[in-house]
């Protein structure tokens, strides 16, 4: 009777549970934007590395995403890590904690197989580029 419980109650967690749309798997190019906050202040999204070329220029390095069906894996020149994801299949977004930050990203679609954008609630907009063209899975 337990079994049957226990059972019960992970089928039911498994089907609530959404993996990533098969669009999205594999690995990507990924480049942050730049945007001037202000008069002498520019910002990217903290997930890309950048170095500050004085006060009007910044150097952004461009990073890998590998999304699996249900965590990321980010390889930047710092290292790798890799995050859980939850996604939303009916609003195609997603979100996901790293370094402490939450990252809370709706996906765009320019060319559904080849390149998207993520644009964060807070306005972080990351742009992303398929390797290869390819889908990796």
């Amino acid at each position: 009777m337990k079994l049957s419980i226990i059972l019960v109650l992970f089928l039911s967690f498994a089907a609530k549970a959404q993996t990533l749309s098969s669009n999205i798997l594999g690995d990507w190019e990924a480049t942050c934007v730049i945007e001037k906050v202000d008069t002498n202040k520019l910002e990217a999204c903290g997930l890309c590395p950048y170095e500050e070329k004085g006060e009007n220029a910044i150097s952004i390095s461009t990073i890998t995403f590998n999304f699996g069906n249900k965590d990321l894996t980010i390889i930047t020149s710092n290292g790798t890590t890799t995050v859980p994801i939850e996604y939303n299949e009916k609003l195609e977004h997603l979100v996901f904690t790293n370094n402490g930050i939450t990252y809370d990203f709706s996906i765009l679609y320019v060319d559904v197989l080849s390149k998207i954008i993520l644009k964060s609630q807070n306005g972080n907009i990351i742009y992303l580029e398929r390797k290869n063209n390819l889908r990796s899975k």
